[in-house]
């Protein structure tokens, strides 16, 4: 009998395959042919897998659907640190009367002997953009300077900044492709941090009056960072609606009992009461004094006045509405 190559090397498979079982060797030394390879492989497969442990296939996607039914969970949106949310700004840009003159022309007397004409065409109405940030920014640091030439003191460089920061934020709410303004503005949001941060650390009282003036909140930059992830949040979501499952049965269990005390004080005071009787008829000292008689007696009143007291106020609830 003549193999070929191709056969000698189906053997030699065969041979490291089939040493796992006796059957297989059995039926390869009984009939060797090339139309017998492909059949006693199938089988020494088949013996194979019959052996072994089948892991069964675990259906991820319907726990999936299900968890995602109770537990919703969705990425934080973020927020620009330029924004007012994230800078501290509570408010937004002072009133300002435009048919007022600019600072620098209220002290004028050219200005004060002029006509009406003259002095609207000069007021804050015609005047550019520049020269009325130039006045909303005076009017702040009005309020938080601590005399009349004080312009270097932190107080009037943060309420200076502030209002700068206040001008950038309208401003990319109207153009917000500005990659400098945006970068600049950033630079004077931590700028202006710091220095609050330095205020607070020297002075708390002139902090505190200086944000309730300026109508700020502070926000310092948080001591660690920590990402947002899915699996992190969906694990702390799991325990909060484990959380409020378990108080939720025990709020149902409670009340459950609560709504089962007026009958078993009931039970419990005439069966005290018969106890006493009996015990008294056979000559024997009663079990129970009679302050616990009067104890069960107290509660059970007190639950029927609560009771009387819900179902009128229910029935008050029901005329209203």
């Amino acid at each position: 009998m003549s193999i070929s190559l191709r056969g000698v090397r189906s053997l030699n498979v065969l041979q490291n395959v089939s040493s796992f079982t006796k059957d297989g060797v059995y039926n390869l030394r009984r009939e060797f042919s090339l139309k017998s390879i492909p059949i006693a492989f199938e089988a020494v497969s088949s013996s194979l897998n019959a052996g072994c442990h089948q892991v069964p296939c675990r259906n991820f996607y319907k726990h999936k659907v299900e968890v995602e039914k109770r537990i919703k969970w969705e990425r934080p949106v973020k927020v620009p640190c330029i924004l007012p949310q994230k800078s501290g700004e509570l408010s937004g840009l002072p009133e300002i009367d435009y048919d007022k003159p600019p600072p620098l022309y209220e002290k004028s007397k050219e200005y004060q002997t002029a006509s009406e004409h003259v002095k609207r065409i000069v007021s804050l109405k015609f005047q550019p953009s520049s020269v009325r940030k130039q006045a909303m920014k005076d009017s702040m640091i009005q309020k938080v300077k601590r005399h009349v030439l004080d312009t270097k003191s932190v107080e009037c460089k943060i309420a200076k900044w502030t209002a700068i920061i206040r001008n950038m934020q309208v401003h990319y709410a109207n153009y917000p492709y500005d990659k400098v303004g945006r970068a600049d503005v950033k630079e004077i949001i931590d700028l202006r941090k710091k220095r609050m941060k330095l205020l607070r650390t020297l002075d708390y009282k002139r902090f505190e009056w200086l944000l309730e003036t300026l109508d700020l909140i502070f926000k310092p930059a948080p001591s660690s960072h920590e990402r947002v992830e899915r699996k992190k949040s969906m694990r702390w979501l799991a325990e909060q609606y484990c959380e409020a499952v378990v108080q939720k049965k025990l709020d149902e269990y409670k009340e459950k009992l609560n709504s089962q005390k007026r009958e078993f004080l009931e039970r419990k005071l005439s069966t005290m009461t018969s106890i006493i009787e009996e015990e008294k008829s056979f000559g024997v000292e009663p079990s129970f004094t009679s302050e616990e008689i009067k104890e069960v007696e107290a509660t059970l009143k007190m639950i029927i006045e609560e009771e009387a007291r819900k179902s009128d106020k229910n029935a008050e609830e029901v005329e209203v509405y």
